[in-house]
C-alpha cells in the first residue's frame, strides 16, 4: 500500500477510486470503501483512496466547525486498514477549494487513470460545492469513467455521517457514536 501526498506522484495507473474527507472512517465510510475495492479488484485495477487534510470545514468554516472526530493520523490508520492500493492525502486550502470540479477531477483522472468513480449520494467538491454528483456523472462521461454513488447508509432512522457521529459526541452519547462509527470512539 502506497500513501503520497501529492497527485504527482501517481502514474496514471488504471484505478478505482473513491474520494471523502473520511473523518471518523465510519460505517458508512467503511461500507464505501468496502465497494469501492472490491469493484477494483473485479476490474483488475488498483484501488485508490483520496482524502483532504485538513478537513474542508476546518479550512472553510473555522467558526462553525465543531472540532474532528479522529486525528489525521487515525484517520490514515483506519483508511489503510481497509486495504487499498494508493491513498493520495491531498491538502486542503482556499485555493483548492476554487478550483472547477472540471479542472480537480481532469487532475485526479491523469493522476489515477480512473476507470470507476466511487462517491456517497452527499458528496460535492469544487467552488461553491458545484460537483456534485450529477455533474461529477457528466464529467465521467466526458472524462471516460463511470461514477457510481453509494446511497445514504442508515441506522433505523438516523443517516450515519460524520455530523451525526459528532452530534453524539458534543451530546455525551459516546454509545451512539461508536454505534455510528463501528467501533469504540476514543
Amino acid at each position: 500500500m502506497t500513501i503520497v501526498h501529492s497527485l504527482e506522484e501517481l502514474d496514471g495507473a488504471p484505478s478505482g477510486v473513491t474520494i471523502g474527507t473520511f473523518d471518523g472512517v465510519h460505517r458508512g465510510h467503511q461500507l464505501l470503501l468496502e465497494k469501492t475495492i472490491a469493484r477494483a479488484r473485479e476490474l483488475g485495477v488498483q484501488a485508490g483512496v483520496v482524502t483532504f487534510e485538513p478537513i474542508p470545514a476546518m479550512v472553510l468554516r473555522p467558526d462553525r466547525f465543531p472540532g474532528r472526530i479522529c486525528s489525521a493520523e487515525e484517520k490514515l490508520a483506519l483508511l489503510s486498514a481497509a486495504g487499498p492500493d494508493v491513498i493520495a492525502v491531498i491538502s486542503f486550502d482556499r485555493e483548492l477549494s476554487l478550483q472547477t470540479p472540471e479542472l480537480f477531477m481532469s487532475n485526479l483522472d491523469r493522476a489515477f487513470g480512473i476507470k470507476e468513480f466511487w462517491v456517497g449520494e452527499g458528496f460535492a467538491l469544487g467552488k461553491d460545492r458545484a460537483g456534485n454528483v450529477d455533474r461529477l456523472t457528466e464529467i465521467g462521461r466526458e472524462l471516460g469513467f463511470g461514477v457510481n454513488v453509494l446511497k445514504r447508509v442508515t441506522d433505523g432512522e438516523i443517516v450515519i455521517s460524520s455530523s451525526a457521529i459528532r452530534t453524539a459526541i458534543v451530546g455525551g452519547d459516546v454509545a451512539q457514536a461508536a454505534h455510528l462509527l463501528g467501533r469504540p470512539f476514543r
